[in-house]
């Protein structure tokens, strides 16, 4: 099964070049999420529509050979789900580096340091 998301993995400097030159990718999703939000308040609607595919995600299923990858996604995203719901430094420092991507403890630090700075606004447990 193919998965979108196999990207971030298998090609994640390509991409982070990408993202580097164009839109952040959560800004892009919102403007996705908003046109979605506008799309779906018609109650006529009644076909998927176009956009929804710049939305990625789709094909986030289990296939033989990236089973362990998708597994380590998950178990990336129950840790950060933790650490949403329960605050700490801790929580936030494990869930990064459980993700495939960073795997590296100085790593995980230091995005945890970034993501804490750049939101603490937003968690009342990070002031």
């Amino acid at each position: 099964m193919p998965s979108y998301y196999l990207r971030y993995y298998y090609a994640h400097d390509e991409v982070l070049r990408e993202q580097q030159a164009g839109p952040r990718r959560a800004e892009a999703v919102q403007a996705v999420e908003k046109a979605l939000l506008e799309i779906y308040a018609d109650l006529s609607m009644n076909t998927k529509p176009e956009i929804l595919a710049q939305r990625g995600g789709a094909f986030y299923s289990v296939a033989d050979d990236i089973r362990g990858l998708i597994s380590a996604v998950a178990g990336y995203e129950r840790l950060a789900l933790d650490a949403a719901l329960h605050g700490g430094r801790e929580r936030v420092v494990r869930a990064m580096l459980a993700h495939p991507l960073v795997g590296q403890f100085d790593k995980a630090e230091r995005l945890t340091d970034l993501l804490l700075a750049g939101n603490s606004q937003f968690l009342p447990w990070a002031r």
